[in-house]
Formats: structure tokens, sequence, C-alpha cells
């Protein structure tokens, strides 16, 4: 994945099971001396602290940013390495929503007939 740093930059997204995590390398190739091309990679990410109460200065860039685009690919990232979306959003919970509704329904047209509906079972 691609995203805005000064240079064109690359998010490498992997499952590492024996640690149960997911590990992030960003790198990116840097312009050399006379025209040669090197890689580079992130080692750190360092924190600035600022007092308490006052709170992050204004003006503080992002870490960094993604378009949607590279977003998109994170996201699809993550999936191939096993992750899904938290129970409740997105198509998981909408597929829920449908699910509680379609029982509703047959309570009542249960109860509207006087008869017991089967439920049907998810494979």
């Amino acid at each position: 994945m691609t995203f805005s740093l000064l240079h064109k930059a690359q998010l490498l997204v992997q499952n590492i099971p024996w640690r149960q995590e997911i590990g992030f390398l960003l790198f990116s190739r840097q312009p050399g001396v006379i025209g040669e091309e090197r890689d580079a990679y992130v080692t750190n990410v360092e924190f600035q602290t600022v007092e308490p109460g006052e709170g992050i200065p204004p003006g503080v860039e992002p870490t960094f940013r993604l378009g949607p685009q590279d977003a998109q690919t994170l996201i699809d990232d993550l999936w191939r390495c096993g992750l899904r979306p938290s129970e409740g959003s997105g198509s998981a919970g909408a597929l829920r929503a449908v699910e509680a509704h379609l029982e509703d329904m047959r309570r009542i047209v249960g109860k509207k007939l006087d008869v017991e509906l089967e439920r049907v079972r998810r494979r």
C-alpha cells in the first residue's frame, strides 16, 4: 500500500500467528547520491509528551495519512490476516439485524395463524 509521506512509502501488513500479532513494516525507496535509490524503513515511532491539561498543540500533523484507496488496501490486508469487523458493525451487524427481524416476523405470523413455525437454521 502507498500513502503520503515525503517519498512514496509502503506499509507491509502480515500475520504473525506464533506471536498472535499483526505486523506492520513501513518502508520507502529514498533517493541517494548521484541518482541512486536506497530502501529505507521505519524503526521507531517517537512520542512527544505534553504537560497535563495542555492537550495536543494546534497544527500537529497526523503520524501518517491514507487516501481512500490506500485505506481500503489496509482493510483488505487486515482481512487477509484474519481480522473481521466487530459484531454489530458493517455487514455483520446488518445481517444480524435482518435475522432478528425475520425471527420477529415468524413469531407474529405464527401467533396470527395460531401455528408454530419452524425456525430456519443457518449453515
